[in-house]
Formats: structure tokens, sequence, C-alpha cells
């Protein structure tokens, strides 16, 4: 029985490093089960957790309230 870790992937809709699209393919060949991408409009690469952080916060904690139910 294989088992894969539950993945959270934050990604900036502005984001010139790693475009979106590219970031979408990556999560899209996860083999989690459990797994969430979030983009973030108007973020960037390296700005995820100040574009937003409200936003940001709330969508880790909800992502780790659900690992837990």
């Amino acid at each position: 029985m294989s088992r894969t870790l539950p993945v959270l992937q934050i990604h900036g809709l502005r984001d010139a490093i790693v475009p979106l699209e590219r970031g979408r393919r990556l999560f899209e060949a996860l083999p989690a089960e459990r797994k969430r991408l979030v983009v973030l409009p108007g973020a960037g690469h390296n700005d995820i957790p100040y574009h937003d952080p409200e936003r940001y916060l709330s969508e880790i904690a909800a992502f780790l309230g659900e690992q837990l139910d």
C-alpha cells in the first residue's frame, strides 16, 4: 500500500519565475490523494506570504484542519 502526504500548493497568479500553467502541471502530477492548489491573485513568486497574509494564513489553517478530520 502506497501512502503520500497531503500537499498544499500556494501559487501567485503573477509569478514570473514559475508561471501558473507550469505550477498547475506540477500540481496535477502530484500523486497525493489529498491535495489543494490555491492561486493568489496579484501575488508573484517570492511575495506570496506578504501579498495577502490573512488569506495565506487562513488557507494554511484550513488545509491543516482538514487533515486532522
